[in-house]
């Protein structure tokens, strides 16, 4: 999965209607993401800085430009 997959699926009232992922996989990724941020990943607050850290990572490497 590239890192615009989850970013461009069509995401309408919660829920993800195209995700190139069988369900299981998703599952343990989320699991993974749980074990690794702690539990309250999903909160608004940790929602957003996370939101905003890939953003600016994403940015950076436009800025930094190939190689």
């Amino acid at each position: 999965m590239d890192g615009n997959s989850l970013h461009s699926s069509h995401l309408r009232g919660g829920r993800i209607h195209h995700l190139p992922s069988h369900t299981n996989t998703l599952l343990k990724r989320l699991d993974r993401i749980t074990a690794l941020l702690g539990d309250d990943w999903r909160s608004a607050d940790s929602a957003l800085g996370l939101h905003l850290a890939v953003r600016l990572h994403q940015l950076r490497a436009v800025l930094d430009g190939p190689g």
